[in-house]
């Protein structure tokens, strides 16, 4: 009998309201919701969330979930150059340490708005280089 398919999870989400001035910073998603890891299960297993969908889904068939990154700060301004770097720092090195995945589900807002023409589609940046991860 061969192991267990490992698929992991990560999630960044943010509504970027274009139309404030004031961005948003790395501090705002420390201050409603960054979590890394087991403590990602731990918080959403049960919620109304995708993660919680996510953990529920691979579960009943019998597949490993590894919680790997999630991220989400409450809607506000675009995301600072330096908030959208730290996060992805982050996520991207988190994904490197959980080992041999055979697929990773994702959940973005789809609204992500980063600060300078090169982060204007956040949400495309990051999920472009974790699919090329």
């Amino acid at each position: 009998m061969g192991r267990r398919p490992r698929v992991g999870i990560v999630s960044l989400v943010h509504e970027s309201n274009t139309w404030l001035s004031a961005p948003t910073g790395i501090e705002r998603f420390r201050e409603f919701e960054l979590q890394i890891g087991e403590e990602i299960r731990a918080v959403q297993a049960g919620s109304f969330t995708e993660i919680a969908g996510f953990l529920a889904g691979l579960e009943r068939h019998g597949i490993d979930a590894v919680p790997i990154f999630h991220a989400g700060a409450l809607p506000s301004g675009p995301i600072t150059r330096d908030a959208c770097d730290a996060l992805m720092d982050l996520l991207f090195a988190e994904l490197a340490k959980a080992g041999e995945l055979d697929g990773v589900l994702a959940a973005p807002h789809g609204a992500g708005v980063g600060v300078g023409d090169d982060y204007r589609d956040f949400d495309g940046l990051w999920l472009t280089r974790l699919r090329q991860a």
